[in-house]
């Protein structure tokens, strides 16, 4: 039937996020009765632009598991650090002649209210995102474990994809 279409899962599997999103929108042209997939690109006049699909395209859905990372000591991997507080920061792409290497502009990520995400970690030293959005990501050390002092600049980035997780390396 002819209209304008959404997939949304309803409800994530054990141990993945919920997709917030739409997984896939497409619409079925009423003249012609073509599949569209709708496109994350716009026309001049800033009309979302839909591709026609012969229907027998496999609809890639990716499930995303929260993404996880430990606090530990420097010296001594086993001891799990718990308390630090960590403001996440985003980019949703690379700026002109940008590397991944060499990632400036972070902004503040915000959460579906306005306001700036933040995480502390476990007694495990654990922190834990619930985050799907694909773009560039920082972790900056807002507050230290207690007995320790507060890391200068980013303690991790990392990438996050439809692929997959990556994560930059210092060296």
């Amino acid at each position: 039937e002819s209209g304008e279409y959404q997939i949304r899962e309803t409800h994530a599997p054990g141990g993945y996020v919920q997709l917030t999103e739409p997984a896939v929108e497409f619409k079925v042209d009423r003249k012609t009765g073509k599949i569209l997939r709708k496109t994350d690109e716009k026309d001049k006049e800033g009309n979302v632009i839909y591709v026609e699909d012969d229907g027998t395209v496999p609809i890639q859905v990716v499930n995303k598991k929260p993404v996880v990372f430990k606090k530990v000591d420097a010296n001594d991997e086993k001891k799990f650090l718990p308390g630090a507080v960590f403001e996440v920061l985003y980019k949703e792409k690379l700026g002109e002649n940008e590397s991944p290497r060499d990632i400036k502009g972070y902004k503040p990520y915000n959460k579906a209210d306005g306001k700036p995400l933040t995480v502390t970690a476990d007694e495990n030293g654990e922190i834990e995102l619930k985050i799907t959005k694909p773009g560039y990501y920082a972790l900056k050390e807002t507050k230290a474990p207690k007995d320790y002092i507060k890391p200068f600049g980013y303690v991790k980035e990392f990438v996050l994809s439809d692929q997959g997780l990556y994560t930059k390396e210092e060296g």
